[in-house]
């Protein structure tokens, strides 16, 4: 059986930033392969964001190029190899916010100062999720629903995780695309 990755990371900083419903939702973006934009000020809260997202797909895995900001400003800031399906870009760097033009699944983490590069308005396949806000807004093409049986459990699972994380009880609205 295979173990959870070990991580840095409490989903708590996800669950303090997202409802029950949105993170069912970016769940279910990321099974699909839709692009991920994770947008926020703090860095670190930013590439631990990231992280955890990758981690609700588990035992599922996203097979990526990743890259730092670092590595990306020592090089001529050519984008990540195109054989790949999927990219993941916690921090990225000025010289590839052309990624978010690309129609490649993605997790891409962006600065506050970086918000003006994102499409207005977004591809129909792009969450972006503000950790400063908080806010997220889903992919406008309708995502198919999980399988009520497993949505049930999984949203109940949630939504008592994010009570422990916040204090609060998460509302009992389980409909998708309700705008959270």
């Amino acid at each position: 059986a295979a173990e959870l990755p070990a991580t840095d990371y409490s989903l708590g900083v996800l669950l303090e930033r997202l409802t029950p419903n949105a993170l069912l939702d970016l769940f279910g973006a990321l099974l699909l392969e839709q692009q991920i934009v994770v947008v926020g000020g703090d860095a670190e809260l930013r590439v631990a964001a990231c992280e955890l997202l990758l981690q609700l797909i588990f035992p599922l895995r996203w097979v990526s190029v990743a890259a730092t900001a670092a590595a990306a400003t020592t090089t001529t800031h050519s984008p990540p190899p195109a054989h790949r399906r999927q990219v993941y870009v916690p921090t990225i760097p000025d010289g590839w916010l052309h990624l978010l033009s690309t129609p490649l699944p993605c997790v891409l983490g962006l600065a506050p100062h970086q918000r003006g590069a994102l499409p207005d308005p977004p591809p129909e396949f792009m969450a972006i999720f503000d950790l400063d806000a908080p806010s997220c807004t889903l992919p406008s093409a309708p995502l198919p629903m999980l399988p009520p049986r497993e949505a049930s459990g999984l949203i109940e699972q949630l939504r008592e995780a994010h009570a422990n994380a916040t204090g609060q009880v998460a509302p009992p609205d389980f409909s998708s695309n309700d705008g959270r």
